[in-house]
């Protein structure tokens, strides 16, 4: 082959252009929860020097066009977590994807937190503890979900795989309460008490507000609306957006010297937005671009009273009564889900706690608590249709969510008792719990049917098969979308697969979907703390442990913890603490085990996976939806293989035994 010279110099002049092509660089920016951060700093950094910057959009989106091919450093800030500096390699004509995971934690300069105490040798005042109380409350935030995010990133890292422990005035939380009726919140305090089922590093405990004796109350309300938002470059327009947070707080005596209430009481309302971005096939088959923002309404309300009465002298008794109800619409609609996906989520819970103080000596005293939480979720979505998956194109049809519904009843009692003897603190006590859930889940009982790209022949502008030279069709990559579209010009002829059209599988679910489990768990132990000398203390501990759910019998747990400090004279201050402790743990199996035990037992619940083209073939897919499709008795012979979960016989308890040595100095 024989080339020319201007034929060769513009080959030449092709391949550079191309080599030098500019390069895209988009990602999204979410928190340790995969909650999308709005408002981030994002900026890029070439080798060269050259800078460019933008914020997240609503969605959590930054998107760098016309880069030049090279190395760049992307630098992500936001208020309230760590910095994120990576470097990233851009190709030529390359549209990379880079997402961000940011670590939530709290501004130095903007909290102090302090535990008050100097330096002793007492087993829950290690200096690695923290006490946020009056002022320090301030700064955390006042939406729940944002509490907890900033709560468990104040305890840091749990061990063990269940994270960190929220504790209500003493008893099993699941919830944080509104910040107005928080008085105090400690971190980390004593970790190897027998007390505890779990490691007390990554423990949060939280004291809420008693009545007053004089009437008190606050009120509050916050604004904010999209008037400062800039538009999502995925939507066609700036996208409406509105939070109203209000709420307040009440204190004081019913009956003086005797009877005392606190309440708070929160309303929240988000009108937050989802933006669909999806191509579609309009009536002509073209493809057509599919953008909508679609708003997303929450509410979410709380009221929480408390009372405190004193029963006598010696005896006092705490009632405290919690409703939350939170409710969110068109969920799920989003991306390249289509607006017909969407479905609700309401979510209730009520608790009742109740605290009674006994003062049995001058050197004993006991409680006794009790705690009842009864919730409700409920999930409504279309499952009546079939959801089609158009991959990276569109979701159409039902969300398969169904009517969704988990309800679960828990209780716990526990008694717990301080006697002080000399030189000895000994503490001991019980703890039962229980727990009860009904879950109902029709996922995937509508079924899901996919098409997804590959290999087809060529069609011309007439639909007709390309050949080459030897009159064999020419074969080239069809997206998932063309197949989909040539599925709806084809379907009900022979050659249809021939052609490159046809579904790729459908999958479906049927059987019973209510599952429900049952399971209480007992605990007990026994603690001295020993003030062997004044700058030396020994803790001795010892812990048993049993559930229902598995045969595991033997789960004694003993905890050794002791703390040293060098005096240098008998009236002096400490200044430097030693102490180290040793103990075992044990993981509770967790009733969602269970429950999905009893769901997945090979019996409950069939799944059918079809890929036979003569059985796909069937099925009609039209604008108004999608006809024909084979219900579970026309796929009895496509039953998958069941995956059966099932929690052994012979199950023991996950035994974590943790050391732990601490330096601490007084600067």
């Amino acid at each position: 082959m024989k080339w020319s010279t201007p034929t060769l110099l513009c080959c030449i002049c092709l391949l550079v252009t191309a080599q030098q092509r500019p390069g895209s660089l988009t990602g999204k920016v979410t928190n340790e929860r995969d909650e999308l951060i709005v408002g981030a700093s994002v900026t890029v950094t070439s080798t060269g020097a050259a800078r460019q910057s933008t914020v997240t959009n609503a969605q959590g989106l930054y998107s760098f066009t016309a880069l030049s091919p090279g190395k760049y450093t992307v630098r992500i800030t936001a208020n309230g977590f760590a910095v994120s500096e990576q470097a990233v390699d851009v190709e030529a004509g390359e549209r990379r994807t880079h997402d961000v995971r940011l670590e939530i934690v709290l501004e130095a300069e903007n909290v102090t937190i302090a535990n008050g105490n100097d330096l002793n040798v007492d087993s829950a005042n290690n200096a690695d503890a923290l006490r946020l109380q009056g002022k320090d409350l301030d700064v955390l935030p006042e939406d729940p979900e944002a509490l907890a995010a900033a709560l468990q990133a104040l305890a840091g890292p749990a061990a063990g795989p269940e994270g960190a422990t929220m504790v209500i005035d003493g008893l099993t939380a699941n919830r944080v309460p509104p910040k107005e009726s928080i008085r105090e919140v400690r971190v980390n305090h004593n970790p190897f008490s027998a007390e505890n089922d779990r490691v007390g590093l990554a423990r949060v405990d939280i004291i809420t507000r008693p009545g007053t004796d004089k009437l008190r109350g606050s009120t509050f309300f916050n604004f904010g609306d999209e008037s400062l938002n800039s538009r999502n470059p995925f939507a066609t327009h700036r996208a409406p957006f509105q939070v109203r947070h209000s709420g307040g707080s009440l204190s004081g005596p019913l009956i003086p010297k005797r009877l005392s209430f606190f309440s708070d009481l929160q309303y929240r309302s988000v009108d937050d937005n989802a933006v669909i971005n999806a191509t579609v096939l309009d009536p002509a088959l073209s493809i057509t671009p599919f953008r909508l923002t679609l708003v997303t309404p929450n509410r979410n309300f709380s009221i929480s009273p408390r009372f405190d009465y004193q029963l006598n002298r010696n005896n006092s008794l705490v009632a405290r009564y919690s409703y939350a109800q939170i409710k969110a619409d068109n969920i799920g609609a989003s991306d390249f889900s289509l607006p017909e996906r969407a479905y609700n989520r309401s979510y209730s819970e009520q608790f009742l706690q109740l605290t009674e103080s006994a003062v049995l000596s001058p050197t004993m005293i006991t409680e006794t608590r009790f705690q009842y939480v009864r919730s409700r979720a409920l999930l409504n979505g279309n499952n009546s249709i079939p959801t089609v998956t158009v991959q990276e194109s569109f979701i159409s049809g039902g969300s398969q969510i169904g009517r969704a519904e988990a309800q679960e009843n828990r209780w716990e009692l526990q008694n717990s008792s301080t006697l002080t003897t000399g030189l000895h603190v000994l503490r001991f006590g019980v703890r039962l719990r229980g727990v009860s859930i009904t879950d109902v889940s029709p996922q995937n009982f509508g079924g899901t049917i996919v098409f997804a790209g590959g290999m087809a022949p060529q069609l011309n502008n007439d639909n007709q098969i390309v050949l080459d030279a030897n009159g064999n069709p020419v074969l080239a990559p069809i997206t998932s979308l063309e197949r989909y579209r040539r599925t709806l010009l084809f379907q009900g002829r022979s050659d249809m697969r021939t052609l490159g059209g046809g579904a790729t599988h459908f999958s479906l679910a049927t059987g019973n979907p209510e599952a429900r489990v049952n399971q209480t768990d007992l605990g007990f132990f026994v603690q001295d703390e020993w003030r062997i000398r004044p700058n030396v203390s020994l803790t001795l501990g010892l812990r048993y442990e049993r559930q229902t759910n598995i045969s595991s019998n033997l789960n004694f747990a003993p905890r050794v913890f002791i703390a040293w400090s060098p005096r240098t004279g008998p009236n002096t201050t400490p200044k430097m603490v030693i102490r180290g402790g040793v103990g075992v743990f044990y993981d509770r199996l967790s009733e969602r085990v269970a429950l999905v035990a009893e769901r997945f037992d090979g019996v409950n619940q069939t799944d059918f996976r079809v890929v036979d083209p003569a059985q796909l073939d069937l099925v009609r897919f039209s604008f108004d939806g999608v006809s024909n499709v084979p219900t579970a008795a026309d796929l009895s012979g496509f039953a998958s293989p069941q995956i059966v979960r099932r929690v052994a016989d012979d199950f023991q308890a996950p035994t974590l035994v943790m050391a732990v040595v601490n330096f601490e100095r007084q600067l």
